[in-house]
């Protein structure tokens, strides 16, 4: 074909005149890459679409990257200032503190004050007459410690002579007199004390001392009866009467009590009595008498002389 015929061709193709050679397809779909094959088998079509987002992405990605790190940098740069500060305003002035009280000596005085257990208290010796040239003494005792039970030898001196020796104890917050009978004495009548020992009691055993006393201290008094000397009836002695009841729900072999003689609030005399077999729940009826001259008593008042932490001193009721 010559030019002129190629050249006439072409413009009739420009002017609509001639048939496309090339006829199109209808309904013809452009699928780009997804159905992408490579015919070499080296690369699939999700690499081929990876690449191609990539490659459209990796601008925004490595800002994303850079904005990351910045934000990064600013977290740790403030969280270094905010620690320095801590530590300038905190840690350091704390931390001189604590060398000053590491070095700084303990007042051990005041430690062991708290931690040792305070004296007795002995109160002075009353002096009254129980008869015909006899006279019964009596002084109180107490303990304020509230953990420790005191453990003494006592005796009194009166007149320089010296009463018989004997051996006491106290209980926690205790308060509970103590007597001897029968001298011809009175002058410079003192009670002392010496051998004094205090025992702590166990607090794995007796958590709460002073509540374990309470539960076990539990005697009553009634039906009070004082007649004198110089009754009606004619008795040779003072009569003093009443009830003691142990409203305790425990048993005691053999207690003691301490028994003080009072008239209008002030001591007028005093006396010891020893029950046996004192049972739960019951009632002893109790007859002191005294030969004192004018004696008169509108009340008394009991002291159990009881160690409640020595289990041999009274045993549970059966049940």
């Amino acid at each position: 074909m010559d030019f002129y015929t190629q050249k006439n061709n072409l413009d009739q193709r420009k002017s609509g005149t001639v048939k496309k050679t090339i006829p199109e397809l209808e309904n013809f779909k452009k699928n780009g890459f997804i159905k992408y094959e490579d015919p070499t088998g080296t690369m699939t079509g999700g690499q081929l679409r990876f690449a191609a987002w990539y490659a459209h992405n990796r601008i925004f990605l490595y800002r994303l990257l850079v904005g990351f790190l910045i934000l990064f940098s600013a977290c740790t740069i403030v969280y270094s200032l905010l620690r320095v500060l801590w530590i300038v305003i905190v840690d350091m002035p704390r931390d001189e503190k604590t060398i000053l009280q590491l070095v700084k000596f303990d007042d051990y005085e005041k430690i062991n004050s708290i931690l040792f257990p305070q004296p007795v208290m002995v109160g002075d010796a009353q002096v009254y007459v129980a008869g015909v040239n006899k006279y019964d003494v009596m002084a109180m005792v107490s303990n304020p410690n509230t953990k420790h039970i005191v453990y003494f030898d006592y005796y009194f001196s009166v007149n320089g002579n010296t009463t018989e020796r004997k051996s006491g104890f106290i209980l926690p917050q205790e308060s509970k007199p103590f007597a001897d009978f029968g001298l011809s004495e009175t002058y410079g009548a003192m009670l002392t004390l010496e051998n004094i020992s205090y025992k702590r009691i166990n607090a794995h055993l007796y958590p709460d001392p002073l509540n374990f006393i309470l539960a076990r201290n539990l005697f009553e008094m009634n039906n009070f009866e004082f007649k004198s000397v110089l009754h009606p009836q004619g008795a040779n002695a003072n009569i003093i009467k009443f009830d003691l009841i142990n409203a305790s729900p425990f048993h005691y072999y053999e207690p003691h009590f301490i028994v003080e003689f009072r008239n209008n609030g002030a001591t007028a005399g005093v006396a010891e009595i020893a029950v046996e077999k004192f049972e739960s729940l019951q009632t002893k009826n109790i007859d002191l008498r005294s030969f004192a001259d004018n004696l008169y008593v509108d009340e008394i008042a009991i002291y159990p002389s009881i160690n409640y932490f020595e289990r041999n001193e009274y045993f549970e009721p059966v049940r």
